[in-house]
């Protein structure tokens, strides 16, 4: 069992972006660009961190927004919204 003292936080879910069911991401990395590199990158959920599989990202404005493989509406964003990212 992992325990949150195995991962890194590198951001954090803040908002929907656009109908496909992207997220806006505020990344802690510095710069900002870099959480799009890092891979695999891991979800908090009420159960512990899950892994995610990223299907796209890129900078927005002064943020970052990221597309996840399973969540394709924005309606399946708005519950991830304030989940923290992480990296092992």
């Amino acid at each position: 069992m992992e325990t949150s003292e195995d991962f890194i936080l590198v951001g954090k879910i803040s908002g929907v972006f656009g109908i496909k069911g992207w997220m806006k991401i505020f990344s802690f990395t510095d710069p900002r660009k870099n959480i799009l590199s890092y891979s695999p990158l891991y979800m908090s959920q009420k159960s512990g961190w899950v892994e995610v599989d990223v299907s796209g990202g890129r900078v927005q404005g002064k943020g970052v927004v990221l597309g996840l493989t399973n969540v394709t509406d924005p309606d399946q964003v708005l519950p991830l919204i304030g989940s923290e990212l992480a990296i092992k």
